[in-house]
């Protein structure tokens, strides 16, 4: 078995769990603190993402409504969405995102890694832009964390 890519994004514990870039989709397991912060809210152009809530609860906002998703729960958002999610509760959630195709993963892995080595929120905006030019993602706004 391969070793897994895991690091920290916002809060989040992060595993890539993909399949290589032959893949079709790849997967994601995030793993929340309670109350851990939200993703700027942002679109996808050709990649189409889905939520699968295995343990907990997320808070997923989709085209201006927010809604709380429980375990079980499996949220698709299409390509050319706007959305963003966080965790709502003081407890733990882990789930599962599935992007097909693969390929958008990079950009979380480069994004946790650049956002080390920031400082300021304008050093964070300008490193979301250049990494936006090489992957399918236009962030839309801030966080939606109520």
């Amino acid at each position: 078995m391969a070793d897994v890519e895991r690091f920290n994004l916002l809060g989040f514990d992060v595993r890539l769990l993909d399949g290589g870039a032959d893949a079709a989709f790849s997967v994601q397991e995030w793993r929340a603190p309670g109350g851990a912060g939200g993703i700027p809210i942002h679109l996808h152009h050709r990649t189409e993402e889905a939520f699968y809530v295995v343990d907990g609860e997320i808070a997923l906002w989709l085209d201006d409504r927010s809604a709380v998703h429980r375990r079980g729960s499996y949220i698709v958002v299409p390509q050319g969405r706007s959305h963003t999610f966080w965790h709502p509760a003081d407890q733990p959630a882990t789930y599962l995102t599935v992007i097909s195709p693969s390929g958008f993963e990079r950009y979380l892995a480069e994004l946790a890694s650049g956002l080390r080595h920031v400082v300021t929120d304008e050093e964070a905006a300008a490193l979301r832009n250049q990494l936006s030019a090489a992957h399918d993602i236009t962030v839309v706004g801030p966080p939606q964390v109520p």
